[in-house]
C-alpha cells in the first residue's frame, strides 16, 4: 500500500497511516479516497471540504476492509518471546568420547589425536576383530569425528602396524640393543655371559609383555593370519625375525667361547628359547580361567632358564 500511495502522490500524509486511515481536519477518510490517491489535500483551516461520498468501487471496499481489520489484529496483538537459537550438536571439541552432549565441553590437543586413535583402535580389533572393526567406532572410543581419524591413519592396517610399532616392537628393538652391546666386544673381552645376557633377554620381555596392550598384539596377528597374511608377514619382518636374530647371535656367541655345547643349533635352539613367551600369552588370553591367577614373569623366566640352559650349557659348565 505505501509503495502504491507513492506512486500516486499520496507520499506526504504517510505518518497517518498508522490505523489504517488519514486523520486532517479532524475528518476521517479512507485511504483509497480519490482524493489521498491524488495528493490533493485540504489545507487545514481552510473552506475547502472533503468529499462526504466514499468510493464505490469493489478494489476501494476491499482495501478498506483490509485495512479495518488489520488495525483490529494489530490493537489485539501480544508481543512473542524471541525464538531460542538452535544448539549445534556435539563435535569434536564440544563432546568427549562416546559423543554424550550432557559430558563437559573439552578438546582433544592435536598431538594427543594419534595415541588416542590407536588406543580406540586397539579396543575394537581386541572385541569384533580386524575385520570387524569399524573406522566410526574407532573414532567415538578416541572423541574424534570420522573424518578427522582419516586425516591421520588412512585405513585400519596403518593403524595396526601403528600399534605394533607402538607396542611390540620396541621390545624386539630393545632385545637386539642388547645383544649388540655383547656381540660388540670380543669373545675373550665380554663382561657379561651369555647366559646371563640371554637370562636379562628373556626377564625383560616377559615383564614388558604383562601389559595387556602389548600381548594383544601377537595374539590380534594370530587370530587374523588367515584372513590378512600380509599382516603377518610384516609382523614377522618387523619383531619375530629381530628377537629371534638377537637371541640367536648371543647363543651362537656362547657356543664360540665355549659356554654352550658344540651340538647347539642356534636357530632351532632360539625356537625353544622364544617358545615360552609365546605360550604364556596364549595361555593367558585365551585359556586362563576367571579363577586363575596368570603366572608371574619371574616365574616363567626361572623355570625356563633351568630348563633351557641346563640342555645347552657345556659339561665343564654343569660340573
Amino acid at each position: 500500500m505505501i509503495l502504491y500511495s507513492m506512486i500516486l502522490g499520496g507520499k506526504p500524509y504517510f505518518s497517518y497511516l498508522a490505523n489504517g486511515y488519514l486523520k486532517e481536519n479532524n475528518r476521517d477518510f479512507p485511504v483509497c479516497s480519490p482524493v489521498f490517491l491524488s495528493g490533493n489535500m485540504p489545507v487545514r483551516g481552510s473552506r475547502a471540504s472533503f468529499p462526504e461520498d466514499r468510493a464505490k468501487d469493489s478494489s476501494c471496499n476491499l482495501i478498506n476492509d483490509w485495512l479495518f481489520i488489520n488495525k483490529r489484529s494489530r490493537d489485539n496483538m501480544t508481543l512473542r518471546k524471541p525464538a531460542e537459537p538452535r544448539k549445534k550438536p556435539p563435535t569434536e571439541a564440544s563432546s568427549p568420547a562416546g559423543g554424550r552432549p550432557d559430558a563437559p565441553r573439552w578438546r582433544r590437543k592435536p598431538e594427543e589425536r594419534p595415541e588416542a586413535i590407536l588406543d580406540g583402535a586397539l579396543i575394537e580389533f581386541r572385541t569384533r576383530g580386524f575385520s570387524g572393526a569399524r573406522i566410526e567406532d574407532i573414532a567415538r572410543h578416541a572423541g574424534l569425528s570420522k573424518g578427522t581419524v582419516y586425516l591421520y591413519f588412512d585405513s585400519k592396517e596403518a593403524m595396526l602396524q601403528a600399534l605394533v610399532e607402538r607396542t611390540v616392537k620396541p621390545i624386539a628393538m630393545g632385545l637386539q640393543q642388547m645383544a649388540a652391546q655383547m656381540l660388540s666386544a670380543p669373545a675373550a673381552d665380554m663382561s657379561v655371559s651369555a647366559a646371563d645376557m640371554l637370562r636379562m633377554m628373556l626377564q625383560m620381555a616377559a615383564q614388558r609383555t604383562v601389559d595387556s596392550k602389548v600381548s594383544a598384539m601377537p595374539l590380534l596377528i594370530i587370530a587374523e593370519a588367515g584372513n590378512f597374511p600380509e599382516l603377518v608377514h610384516r609382523y614377522r619382518a618387523d619383531v619375530v625375525e629381530v628377537v629371534m636374530q638377537a637371541v640367536e647371535g648371543v647363543i651362537a656367541r656362547g657356543i664360540e667361547n665355549g659356554e654352550f655345547r658344540r651340538n647347539v643349533t642356534p636357530h632351532i635352539a632360539v625356537r625353544s628359547f622364544i617358545g615360552v613367551i609365546l605360550l604364556q600369552l596364549i595361555w593367558n588370553g585365551v585359556f586362563l580361567r576367571s579363577d586363575e591367577d596368570p603366572l608371574s614373569p619371574e616365574e616363567i623366566t626361572q623355570s625356563h632358564l633351568d630348563l633351557f640352559l641346563n640342555g645347552i650349557v657345556a659339561e665343564k659348565e654343569k660340573n
